[in-house]
This record gives C-alpha cells, structure tokens and sequence, in this order.
C-alpha cells in the first residue's frame, strides 16, 4: 500500500515526511495561492465596469421602472452655496424668561384640565322601550296604521332629530 493510497487525493498525513510529500505540499500551496490570486482579479474586474455591474444587469433583466436611470437631483449643476450666506444662531432667553414661559404654559395646561373636569356632561339622549314581542295579527294591524297617510290638514315641518351631544374622556379619580 503506498502513501498516496492511505492519505487520498495525494496530501501527505500529519508525521509522514519524505522528498514526495514536500513538493505536493508546495504544489497544493501554489495552486491554493494562484486560485485565490484569479478569484480577486475576477471579483475586482467586475465592479470596475459599469456595464457588467451585477445590480444594473439584474434590474436590466427585471425590467420596468427600476430598470430606468435616475434622473439628475435639482439643482445638481448649481454652484456650491456660500457659507458666508448662513444666517448667525438666533439669541437666546435669559433663564428668567424661560422660566416666566414654563410657569405660564403650566398654568394654561392646570387651567384646561380644570375647565374640563367642572364642565358638567350633557344627558344622553331619551330611547323609548322597546318594543314587546306582537302576536302576528297585532303587527299586521300596526303595519297598516303605519302606512296609512296622515289625517292632518296642515303640512307641518318635520323636526329635526336630536343632536348627540360629543363625548368626553371621564377625568380619572
């Protein structure tokens, strides 16, 4: 049985030494390295070339509206603007004056919460009882009243229906 045999695909096993085993080691190491070296020079020649680029081959492939260039941002061929023209900080209040802003903003916010808890709810609107459950010969003769026209011989205005008053949070206790 010879090396080559027990250690498969000619790489030497570890402690066996010998003037073969040397150069395959050197030989794995240079095809190892001459890989490697062809991967980079593959993987940088793409990028370099904007027609290659694997984004724009793709959305080429995809078509539509990403397979479009961009237009141009506004005003990309204006100059560049002057730093000369930025206006200076804006001043700033004293703390006193800070404070007296505070102090005014807490009260309207007190004062609100106040008005809205004194503010009395309006009643919710009246709803009649409901209906009791009708033998058949009872809703037949309701069914007839209800489409008979009014005996009324003056039109009155129909009044308008109550108006749901808006609801409120309840104030937590």
């Amino acid at each position: 049985m010879s090396i080559a045999s027990v250690t498969g695909a000619g790489f030497p096993r570890a402690g066996v030494t010998g003037p073969s085993s040397a150069v395959q080691v050197r030989a794995a190491r240079r095809r190892a390295a001459a890989g490697g070296a062809l991967a980079a020079l593959l993987l940088t020649g793409c990028t370099a070339q904007p027609g290659i680029d694997p984004l724009t081959w793709w959305h080429h492939l995809e078509g539509g509206r990403i397979a479009r260039s961009r237009p141009p941002p506004p005003a990309a061929d204006a100059p560049f603007p002057s730093l000369g023209t930025v206006p200076s900080a804006p001043q700033t209040l004293d703390a006193a004056t800070r404070g007296r802003i505070a102090q005014g903003l807490l009260a309207d916010r007190a004062n609100a919460r106040y008005a809205e808890a004194t503010t009395p709810i309006p009643p919710l609107p009246q709803v009649g009882p409901a209906p009791a459950a009708d033998s058949g010969a009872t809703m037949g003769a309701q069914l007839a009243a209800a489409s008979t026209p009014p005996a009324t011989s003056s039109p009155a205005a129909p009044h308008p229906p109550p108006r749901a008053a808006p609801l409120r949070p309840v104030a937590a206790a």
